[in-house]
């Protein structure tokens, strides 16, 4: 998060320190704990009907990437790839992109995205995932589910995960598993898509790491989207997975002034000025998300996007970028809002003792 709106990103991170007392007064003030959404929510199957992505502005770099890994999963030669960068950078319209890319190619599309609140669900992601595919009447679920691949039974039967402890991942589940992708696999070529995979459940980042030492002559592609600087509950698992990594992450940047230009235009009309579209870009540093946050915020005020509105940018991209704030805050462990309360009061920067106390 820039200073401009009260704060700035470290490392791929936020760093809440430099986040400016208004911004977290506002940030805090609804508290911590409301959480809403589903647990796992599914953009795209191997049903009918193409992935729609979202608008895509400077991703020409990464879209020529993401096609060369599809020609390469289509020939059988499986990869398993992680898209990272920080919050609001744009992982998720990438992967819509990339979803809709391979469909238009032939591939079966399966695609999740996880949450926080799915942490303790046993092969939740695996779940979602393949249900749609292997739990249908008929003999098609069947016959996927035939030969090794009936192993898989035992992580795709019930909702909540019973019977499954954190510990309890028999090698005869990941290799059901294994046999159920490749099973798929063999019928068309497929991409498996999976959202904020920093927030997957233990046995499904298992399951991730047991098929990614394994794609190598599969028709499989499967990209990981990671949050950088988020925890995630299995640090070990998560590293082993990005060492599976057949090449370095996919990093999608920040935006340059065209391109928020354009994504401000997109958001607030062709005729926002050029002085304002640079004000908005200076405002977020290119962050696609603080942009349409941004845009949203003005759009509400009924600011107008010419050159006299430009010097009142940041001071009225405030509320937007506080709510973006609140749904990160609500994810921080218990007792973070208390100290989050002190740099709100305190300032930028203040010794680490004065904020603890």
């Amino acid at each position: 998060m820039p200073a401009a709106l009260g704060g700035r990103i470290v490392d791929g991170t936020l760093n809440f320190a430099s986040t400016t007392p208004e911004v977290l007064r506002v940030a805090t003030a609804a508290g911590t704990g409301v959480r809403s959404g589903p647990t796992v929510d599914r953009a795209a199957d191997a049903g009918p009907g193409r992935p729609e992505p979202g608008p895509l502005f400077e991703r020409d770099r990464e879209l020529a990437a993401i096609e060369r890994l599809i020609e390469h999963a289509a020939s059988a030669r499986g990869q398993l790839v992680v898209v990272e960068g920080p919050l609001g950078i744009g992982k998720t319209t990438l992967l819509r992109a990339a979803e809709a890319l391979a469909w238009e190619r032939g591939f079966t599309v399966l695609a999740a995205r996880c949450s926080p609140l799915e942490r303790d669900f046993s092969f939740g992601l695996v779940r979602s995932l393949f249900e749609r595919v292997v739990l249908g009447e008929g003999d098609e679920p069947r016959s996927l589910l035939s030969g090794a691949a009936a192993l898989a039974a035992r992580a795709l039967a019930g909702g909540d995960g019973e019977g499954l402890a954190r510990e309890d991942v028999s090698y005869g589940t990941l290799h059901g598993l294994y046999w159920l992708t490749a099973n798929l696999a063999a019928r068309a070529p497929l991409l498996l898509s999976v959202d904020d995979g920093h927030w997957a459940d233990h046995p499904s980042l298992r399951y991730l790491v047991h098929l990614g030492a394994r794609l190598d002559g599969l028709r499989a592609l499967v990209l990981l989207a990671v949050r950088a600087g988020d925890p995630s509950p299995d640090p070990e698992l998560l590293r082993e997975l990005l060492a599976l990594s057949t090449r370095e992450p996919i990093r999608p940047a920040a935006l340059g002034p065209e391109a928020a230009a354009a994504l401000v235009r997109a958001e607030l009309g062709a005729g926002a000025s050029d002085r304002f579209c640079l004000a908005c870009h200076a405002a977020t540093d290119g962050n696609p998300l603080l942009l349409r946050a941004l845009a949203a915020s003005l759009a509400a005020e009924g600011l107008e996007p010419t050159d006299e509105a430009a010097a009142r940018v940041a001071s009225f991209g405030a509320e937007g970028i506080a709510r973006v704030l609140r749904r990160q805050l609500a994810r921080l462990p218990e007792g973070s809002e208390a100290l989050l309360r002190a740099l709100a009061v305190l300032g930028p920067d203040p010794p680490l003792r004065h904020a603890a106390a």
